[in-house]
């Protein structure tokens, strides 16, 4: 079952249609922490609110990104759970790329 996570503003994400990828720094996004989306799962991420349509989106994160010389957190990879491409399948080949900043 899905859990109720914090959703944030997709305002001021950058959007890049042809290479599929959304684009935040972690503090324009005013991300506190990726949060567990299943109670019967693993799996962390957010959810992303559009304030012009109210259209709520869910993203599971793929992978962290590090500096491999400084073990430095430089980010997060998420894609698009399963339950938001059966309401929106255009995000199939979306990833969002958040900075940490």
């Amino acid at each position: 079952m899905q859990l109720e996570v914090t959703q944030y503003s997709s305002e001021g994400i950058s959007h890049n249609a042809q290479r599929g990828l959304l684009i935040v720094e972690a503090s324009d996004l005013q991300l506190r922490s990726l949060e567990r989306l299943y109670d019967d799962a693993a799996d962390v991420g957010l959810a992303l609110r559009n304030p012009r349509t109210g259209n709520v989106t869910r993203w599971a994160l793929l992978t962290e990104v590090r500096d491999p010389r400084e073990n430095e957190l430089l980010g997060w990879m998420l894609a698009p759970t399963p339950e938001t491409l059966r309401k929106q399948p255009e995000l199939k080949d979306y990833q969002l790329n958040i900075i940490n900043d």
